[in-house]
């Protein structure tokens, strides 16, 4: 582990994915722009600043999917229906079922073609 408390060193895509998201936040009117220039007003540098919004980020990043995992984790059977998908019942499930079936017309098809016709191309 760093002295930085991260458990690895920042490569080169990780510090991409995280810097991308506050730079967007820094160029619009966002309270990631105003928690920016809140740390510059404390007297961080802008690159300390920064530093500062991408962890704020990659919280809310987490807490989000911490909040994902668990609600998934309580979902219920009933709830959920093949797939996941709600208000699904699971005997209409085409998992459940055999391959379907499609009527054809009352008409039969045509044969093949007979031999020593012309070849059409398309």
């Amino acid at each position: 582990m760093s002295g930085t408390g991260c458990p690895a060193p920042a490569t080169a895509a990780s510090t991409t994915c995280s810097t991308s998201p506050a730079i967007v936040q820094i160029r619009h009117d966002t309270p990631g722009r105003a928690y920016y220039r809140r740390k510059i007003a404390e007297g961080k540098t802008p690159l300390e600043a920064l530093r500062c919004l991408r962890r704020r980020l990659s919280d809310v990043v987490y807490r989000q999917l911490v909040t994902d995992a668990a609600a998934q984790h309580t979902t219920t059977d009933d709830q959920a229906g093949p797939g996941g998908h709600p208000g699904t019942p699971t005997n209409l499930s085409s998992v459940a079922d055999p391959t379907p079936t499609a009527g054809s017309s009352d008409t039969p098809q045509p044969g093949p073609a007979p031999r020593g016709a012309p070849h059409r191309t398309g």
